[in-house]
């Protein structure tokens, strides 16, 4: 052999050498990232020997299996290994976030994580929350109290298994129990009945827990006879804020004996709070219970005022570690007082007692496995028997089921006063005397409620009971304190319209009514402003009046006029009104502007800020305000309630002039219950709060393009769309 045709061999050997390694790498090597929207491409298994193919179940163990939108599957062969996988699941999207409020639960987060946090701190000590979870931890059932060692078990399981991925400062709060878990979901809610109270009348803003932030809801149960197909409908449509904390959302599906749902539980609760599976589903909306009360006391020294005599304060030091810039540790003690009434909060110099229903007075104590038997249920009458432990503190229940039954209750632990209507004891009470103490509460059988109306569907959207159906309940039915008279809002109106629009609602239609942007507000008053601007010899007035003659009263990406009609209703702020509520009119009042001058006014100066900001009059909504999260931006929808639009999506100042998303819609889901039963489901700002992941906003475009998810339940549908696969072992004494 010639060296020439040794060395011509031996480069085609070493090409075909290349090629192998290349063709390797090609199959070895992640895939690109996929374009905004759509499903991310399956990963590598957690566990490599564990049978790959997830149409079949594992051989031992419980298996997590991940799509592509990062939503956990949870296969498990017990309850409580259902807990423990749960646990370990949130943990894998959410580590850092969900260690944080461990450690705001215990009263620690300034302990750890710095000043910001010490309010909250003090809220918890003021309010004794953690030992109400250790003395609740001890009221659990033996088999739920199991479940929640088991979903902290989890927590600390993933740490253990994933050292890597834990932060050094959530190594220190680690390990986790089942008091930790308590103590976790009692501060969110009193959070919730804290606000819900204040916008009731009363509340106790003395203790609030930081910055007050927005909730709120719609909430839909389509009957059969209101249903073009005949079968039973559940809108689920959550408002809360976008910032990862207490109110975000976790998606996942949990399979185990006795129980199957998917849906969305707030992260940390052992628990999903909206679900639907096969045979029923249900929705919560915020309800205006008034569940806190804040009472001023008369005080003297160590002592406080109460019924002709003076009472001593039960009172104690506590403790409070602060992390300072520098790492170090600052110790700080509060004074913790006690009365009658409740907690003791000095304010401004001036002690209040808080009564919280749950707390100071009834229980809540098994909120969370009453959730879980929610979701046991499998007839109408499980369900109800659930609901009637009252334990949840507060929330609307919107349900539906597969046999065609719908019904809305305004449930929650509602105080019995001590006569007069819900209106005549608001503000701050007076602690002096016991009258205005409450100590009982109304039964199930009280609460306002609609089951199988003859209109065929129930709804809310955060205000008062009284408009969940057709006809409207009477309020003379119900005792005056059980709920405020009020009235609905323009975005409740907006979605009863929306149901009355037609005799019967198709599946189809329910996914498009989820995005309406059509501007109630703008239906009320537009023709007034408009009007009224045409009259004024002002060029900037005229020119406004033509942009919003053109506006498609919608906040679409490409709405043209509704950045206009925003700020001009910001510079308007409330009660601009002509015609009050009247309830002969209840779905198109109030309306009418009450000073066209006025209006004409902030018009001309809305308009002259739109050009200092370098805007035309005309700009689209979606150029200024976007929906955004981490390297996701698009031109957004949706729009703040108090337009009168459904689909609630806010936003934030940012740089540039920008507004970007931080509230609305948040989990989002669509069922019908037929055989097989339809879903839709969307989490707007991803199922990870790292903003590493893929998943952290990888939903956004879909919200964009007023679009769902497909939910992938069954083995078989989820084989084609695995991003990883995890099997827990099956050991559950870890």
């Amino acid at each position: 052999m010639t060296e020439m045709e040794w060395s011509m061999k031996e480069r085609v050997k070493i090409k075909l050498v290349l090629f192998v390694l290349i063709m390797a790498l090609s199959l070895s090597t992640p895939a690109s990232a996929p374009a905004a929207g759509e499903p991310h491409p399956a990963g590598s298994l957690n566990n490599p020997d564990s049978n790959p193919d997830v149409r079949r179940p594992a051989k031992s163990g419980t298996e997590i299996v991940w799509d592509t939108w990062g939503v956990p599957h949870i296969f498990a062969q017990s309850e409580v290994s259902a807990f423990r996988a749960f646990g370990w699941a949130q943990m894998h999207n959410h580590e850092g976030v969900l260690l944080r409020l461990i450690a705001q639960g215990r009263g620690r987060g300034a302990e750890f994580y710095g000043e910001h946090y010490f309010n909250g701190d003090r809220v918890v000590h003021t309010l004794g929350l953690y030992a109400t979870a250790r003395a609740w931890y001890v009221q659990q059932t033996p088999r739920f109290r199991r479940d929640l060692d088991a979903f902290a078990a989890g927590i600390n399981e993933y740490a253990r298994e994933h050292p890597e991925k834990v932060e050094a400062v959530g190594r220190s709060i680690l390990p986790v129990d089942g008091t930790d878990i308590l103590a976790h979901t009692i501060r969110v809610l009193e959070m919730f009945i804290n606000e819900a109270s204040i916008h009731s009348g009363g509340g106790c803003s003395v203790v609030e827990q930081g910055d007050r932030a927005a909730k709120g809801s719609n909430g839909w149960a389509i009957g059969p006879s209101h249903s073009t197909d005949g079968h039973a409908m559940l809108l689920a449509n959550p408002h809360l804020p976008w910032s990862s904390g207490e109110y975000t959302f976790f998606e996942a599906q949990i399979s185990a004996p006795g129980y199957k749902a998917y849906g969305a539980a707030l992260l940390g609760f052992p628990v999903l709070q909206i679900a639907f599976n096969d045979t029923h589903g249900w929705t919560h909306t915020i309800n205006p219970v008034r569940g806190c009360d804040t009472y001023a006391l008369v005080s003297e020294k160590d002592s406080y005022q109460f019924d002709g005599q003076m009472r001593a304060f039960d009172s104690k030091e506590e403790l409070i570690k602060v992390k300072q810039n520098d790492g170090n540790l600052k110790d700080e003690y509060i004074k913790i007082r006690r009365s009658l009434l409740g907690p003791v909060v000095e304010n401004d110099g001036k002690l209040f007692a808080v009564r919280i229903a749950g707390l100071q007075a009834g229980s809540f104590a098994r909120a969370l496995q009453e959730w879980w038997e929610m979701g046991r249920a499998r007839t109408f009458a499980q369900f109800q028997s659930a609901l009637n432990q009252m334990q949840l503190p507060m929330f609307n229940v919107i349900y539906a089921d597969r046999e065609g039954n719908i019904e809305l209750v305004y449930d929650g632990l509602v105080p019995r006063r001590n006569g007069g209507a819900s209106s005549d004891q608001t503000g701050v009470l007076s602690g002096a005397s016991s009258t205005a103490v409450w100590n009982k509460f109304y039964g199930f059988k009280d609460l306002p409620k609609a089951i199988n109306p003859a209109s065929g569907w129930v709804q809310n959207s955060n205000s008062v009971p009284w408009y969940m159906t057709e006809p409207f309940l009477s309020t003379a039915q119900y005792p005056p304190d059980i709920a405020p008279r009020g009235e609905p809002s323009t975005r409740e109106q907006r979605g009863m319209k929306m149901l009355l629009q037609e005799s019967k609602i198709s599946y189809d239609k329910l996914l498009a009514d989820q995005y309406s942007t059509r501007c109630e507000l703008a239906d009320r008053v537009l023709n007034d402003l408009i009007a009224a601007a045409r009259q004024s010899d002002n060029h900037l007035a005229l020119e406004a009046a033509a942009i919003l003659d053109k506006w498609d009263r919608e906040t679409n990406a490409d709405s043209k006029g509704a950045v206009l009609f925003y700020t001009w209703l910001q510079k308007m702020g409330d009660n601009f009104f002509a015609e009050s509520f009247d309830v002969g009119h209840p779905l198109d009042t109030p309306r009418e502007l009450k000073d066209p001058n006025a209006a004409v006014a902030a018009l001309i100066a809305s308009a002259g800020e739109l050009r200092r900001r370098n805007l035309p009059l005309d700009v689209p909504w979606g150029n200024v305000f976007r929906l955004h999260r981490g390297t996701f931006d698009f031109a957004g929808s949706g729009g703040a309630g108090r337009l009168g639009i459904f689909d609630v999506v806010s936003y934030t100042h940012a740089e540039g002039g920008r507004f970007e998303s931080n509230f609305g819609d948040s989990f989002m889901a669509e069922v019908e219950f037929s055989v097989p039963l339809k879903a839709r489901v969307l989490l707007t700002y991803g199922n990870s709060s790292d903003p590493n992941s893929p998943h952290y906003g990888d939903q956004l475009a879909l919200l964009a393009k007023k679009d769902w998810r497909e939910v992938w339940r069954a083995r078989s549908e989820l084989a084609q769309h695995v991003e990883e696969r995890t099997v827990l072992n099956t050991d559950e004494r870890k």
